[in-house]
């Protein structure tokens, strides 16, 4: 059951990511809701926010064919000098906690998107109480995070 996403639900989803509280407690804002395509897991949304330390890129790929609906989050270092160091939230809690990453398949059984979403948001936001990251995103010390290529080798 693959879906065409069309730019209105990129909007969309960005504004319900818009009132995630991860955004509101770390002053992030909106600066972009685009449609994007991967040769590997085909149309995304990609919602991009910002506050004067890191991007924080929020990506949802709906389900496609027989890969399953996928909700990521990566950190981009706008205080780095040249290129800008980033990791992804995944590739963090696998290789740093050791700890299964939540996903939003999980509920997959819900009809609505938003509530999937919501109950997504919410697994993730424990992660957001960790050290390393909170000062990763308030731009106090960097942890570089290999990236976890995982299943995609």
């Amino acid at each position: 059951m693959a879906q065409e996403l069309s730019m209105l639900q990129c909007e969309e989803i960005s504004g319900f990511f818009s009132d995630w509280e991860i955004i509101r407690k770390f002053r992030f804002k909106l600066i972009s809701s685009e449609k994007e395509f991967s040769n590997l897991l085909g149309e995304n949304c990609v919602s991009t926010f910002s506050n004067e330390n890191v991007d924080l890129k929020i990506r949802y790929y709906p389900k496609k064919d027989s890969l399953n609906e996928v909700v990521g989050l990566s950190v981009v270092n706008l205080k780095s000098e040249g290129s800008g160091d980033s990791f992804s939230l995944q590739s963090y809690i696998c290789t740093i906690r050791k700890e299964p990453y939540p996903s939003i398949d999980e509920y997959r059984e819900i009809d609505d998107l938003g509530a999937r979403l919501g109950l997504h948001l919410k697994d993730l936001e424990k992660f957001f109480h960790d050290q390393q990251i909170k000062d990763a995103i308030e731009g106090k010390k960097w942890t570089p995070v290999p990236f976890d290529w995982g299943e995609y080798r």
